[in-house]
């Protein structure tokens, strides 16, 4: 299968392109299918229920999990983007991919294709890569890229597993921390979600509450979530 840049398979396709409704550091653009975009569970922990706020409770390593369900149609895979609002503290340096160090002394945040008690999809593979854009106020852009080989046909009965990002903050700890320890885990950090076409079920997670960061943003079944890019066949 020849691979060709993710926003000309969309126009291939036959998707139309709309302004997105972010502010100045949000993507540029949404994506439109006439297939569904299901309903993207975004949550910290179990994707059972939703969790939309993770405190610090000590060292150890904390998970997101991000599954679909209502997703119909063939795709090569689906791609995620979350706007990362804070000061970003060392314990969250693990945001900032190469060349950047990672104060935990380790790569300390990574994903597999899988989410426990959501279905498997085979041979997902997923990768995560963050950016930084020039705009005011600085926002971190974390990406999740799914990509499904064979493409995979999606039941929209079942809920689906696409990722499950690992933080490991073993090295983390409150206040200013020092040379072995990364300080600022009780600092609130806000993931917000750029435009979708999808049915969100929350705009935000957030950290230790996520501060001002978040003010406003309620869970709705009615505002964006999220940006799902389908990759079809």
């Amino acid at each position: 299968m020849r691979t060709v840049p993710l926003l000309l398979v969309a126009l291939l396709a036959g998707a139309s392109l709309s302004a997105a409704t972010a502010d100045a550091c949000g993507p540029l653009m949404a994506m439109r299918t006439a297939a569904s975009a299901g309903t993207v569970r975004w949550t910290w922990g179990s994707p059972e229920a939703l969790t939309a706020n993770q405190d610090f409770t000590g060292p150890g390593v904390y998970t997101q999990t991000i599954s679909v369900t209502g997703l119909a149609g063939t795709l090569n895979g689906l791609t995620l983007q979350a706007d990362v609002r804070g000061d970003y503290p060392a314990a969250w340096a693990m945001l900032f991919f190469p060349p950047f160090s990672d104060c935990q002394g380790h790569p300390a945040l990574s994903a597999v294709p899988t989410v426990a008690g959501a279905e498997v999809i085979p041979g997902a593979t997923v990768s995560v890569m963050s950016e930084m854009p020039v705009c005011w106020p600085p926002a971190l852009f974390v990406l999740v890229t799914v990509l499904f080989d064979p493409p995979f046909t999606f039941d929209p009965a079942k809920r689906y597993g696409l990722a499950t990002l690992s933080f490991d903050h073993s090295a983390s700890v409150t206040g200013a921390g020092d040379a072995t320890h990364c300080g600022g885990a009780d600092v609130g950090l806000c993931f917000k979600l750029g435009s979708s076409e999808g049915m969100p079920e929350q705009p935000a997670l957030t950290w230790q509450g996520g501060g001002a960061e978040c003010a406003g943003l309620t869970p709705s079944r009615r505002t964006t979530w999220g940006t799902v890019k389908q990759i079809y066949r």
